[in-house]
């Protein structure tokens, strides 16, 4: 065990990224369909610089500060902010806020996919997917990319996994449940379970990923944090612990992601509370409690986590179910993108919040190791990292800070609730 002064490996469990659609994306498409590209391209620019300019007017100085930095799409700027922030890898979204869509699909909250053509919105996941694989294997120890599936086709996603494990991805963007894919108690999933579990691509499921169009009006984004940031995304986990698919497949991981709040313990009552209840009828397919099969299965990644969350982590005993992540770079995130090379770092300033006066096996549980086991990372290779960037020590982490920044904004620094 290395001393309270050594780096910490620091893992962001929540990263976004936003490759630019034609100085990016648009290389990978196949030339039968650049025609259908340049056609989506005109289609959404003028809608998503409108939205830009509607978020960048309505949002906090550090949407402006974090959009001006290349490392939405370029690997050494995204390095550099990376280790400003002393975090030694991430796990990669799609979706930074720069609003640079996936081809042909659903590109920003709320709005639908510009086609109805399923083969085209397929395909343009696997223009990013590719284009993801190559960005990853530009620093592979430190980047674990998700790959977007078309799950309303379950043996296309299936080939599709294949694919990405094939060529170095290392996990799924696993949407919540939404209406054109079966739910995920049906057997139809039997085999794509079988595949990810097999090649160990952990499935991820992020805040948001709901159906886009369930929210409408200036309430949509508070009705998106209770519903899609919460229970809404939490669906995945109830349906496959009753459909039996942890019994069947005891090695796949499921992570759920951005669920601010200090919810797991309740959660897992009322699943055990609802098996003890109605088992009688399934007890052969879910022979165990859910919250066993969470405790093998389930972790939370914990973007921007706030220090009575990481409190009630270690009260209640599920410390090894916590993989903080940093949001890098939403500007509700804690990476601020520096006004100078010599600024503090924010996310190490948040972290500073969260983890004060923790013990240091709490701090380097949910700070990353629990994201190196559940994501397969190279611990060795992450410690050297972490060493060359200067990755902020135990004894950094648990030093309070003296306020909290005036430009901080992050929700790291909230007090009360998931949201403020």
């Amino acid at each position: 065990m290395p001393g309270n002064d050594a780096p910490v490996i620091v893992v962001s469990s929540d990263c976004h990224i936003g490759p630019r659609l034609v100085a990016d994306l648009r290389p990978y498409c196949p030339s039968a369909h650049l025609d259908d590209f340049d056609g989506f391209v005109a289609q959404t620019q003028a809608l998503r610089a409108d939205i830009y300019a509607r978020m960048a007017t309505r949002s906090s100085p550090a949407f402006t500060r974090n959009q001006s930095t290349a490392g939405h799409y370029d690997s050494e700027a995204r390095l550099r902010d990376l280790d400003h922030d002393g975090v030694a890898a991430e796990i990669i979204f799609h979706g930074s806020q720069n609003e640079e869509p996936i081809p042909f699909g659903t590109f920003v909250v709320f709005i639908d996919p510009s086609t109805n053509d399923k083969s085209l919105i397929a395909l343009g996941r696997h223009i990013y997917n590719q284009w993801l694989a190559d960005f990853c294997a530009l620093a592979p120890a430190r980047r674990v990319g998700l790959a977007q599936l078309p799950l309303w086709d379950i043996d296309a996603a299936i080939s599709e996994v294949e694919w990405a494990h094939a060529h170095g991805l290392r996990g799924i963007n696993f949407p919540a449940p939404r209406p054109g894919v079966p739910m995920y108690n049906d057997r139809a999933w039997e085999r794509f379970w079988a595949v990810c579990a097999e090649r160990h691509m952990t499935l991820t499921c992020h805040s948001g990923a709901g159906d886009p169009s369930a929210w409408t009006g200036p309430e949509a984004t508070a009705l998106l944090s209770i519903e899609s940031g919460g229970w809404f995304s939490r669906r995945a986990l109830h349906q496959m612990i009753f459909g039996g698919v942890f019994e069947r497949h005891p090695d796949l991981q499921l992570v759920l992601t951005e669920q601010p709040g200090d919810w797991w313990p309740y959660t897992l009552r009322e699943l055990d509370s609802a098996w003890m209840a109605h088992s009688h009828e399934f007890r052969d397919q879910v022979p165990r409690l859910p919250s066993e099969y969470c405790q093998r299965n389930v972790s939370v990644g914990s973007s921007f986590l706030a220090h009575f969350e990481a409190e009630a982590a270690v009260r209640d005993g599920y410390v090894d179910k916590i993989l903080w992540g940093s949001d890098y770079p939403h500007m509700e995130g804690t990476y601020q993108r520096p006004h100078d090379v010599d600024d503090p770092s924010m996310s190490q300033l948040a972290m500073r919040h969260t983890f004060a006066g923790l013990d240091a096996g709490a701090v380097r549980a949910m700070a990353g190791e629990n994201a190196v086991r559940v994501y397969g990372l190279d611990a060795d290779e992450l410690t050297h990292v972490a060493t060359r960037i200067g990755a902020p020590s135990v004894v950094d982490l648990t030093t309070p800070i003296d306020a909290v920044p005036a430009d901080g904004g992050a929700l790291a620094f909230r007090t009360f609730g998931p949201w403020a």
